[in-house]
């Protein structure tokens, strides 16, 4: 029977691995960041536009109290920030404040709006996705 002897130096293990979860964090805010902005954009895309207002005020909020100044296409000034915000430090938020938002999104039987599901169809669509990209963060920090 062989006998196998090795020392592990403690002091550079926690080095490395106090490096790694310090620079493990900005990595995934970077990305969340990035699955935001591009969630952000597909929403837009999808959004029916009759003045650009509820297409332009639609942002990405990062941290609470948000604000967010935003045009319609005749140049009417509006304030978008959002009721509520992000409640924790590692969630962010896309969203619009514009009152008739919920019908373009879901619809109404009594007028003429039909159901757009810019949100839905956006999270549907980037979903199954999220979580490779989220779980690729730490792979792709370690090697370098």
């Amino acid at each position: 029977m062989a006998t196998v002897t090795f020392e592990v130096d403690v002091v550079a293990f926690e080095a490395v691995a106090y490096g790694f979860l310090a620079a493990l964090i900005p990595a995934i805010r970077a990305e969340q960041w990035a699955v935001a902005e591009e969630f952000n954009q597909r929403v837009k895309i999808r959004t029916p536009v009759r003045t650009r207002r509820l297409q332009t005020s639609i942002h990405v909020v990062e941290s609470s109290p948000d604000s967010y100044p935003y045009t319609d296409d005749k140049g009417r000034s509006f304030e978008g920030a959002l009721s509520t915000g992000p409640v924790d430090d590692d969630e962010v938020i896309v969203g619009t404040n514009v009152p008739y938002a919920i019908y373009v999104e879901g619809g109404t039987s009594s007028s003429n709006y039909r159901p757009t599901g810019m949100f839905a169809v956006t999270e549907t669509e980037i979903a199954p996705d999220l979580a490779v990209r989220m779980n690729a963060v730490p792979e792709r920090l370690w090697r370098g």
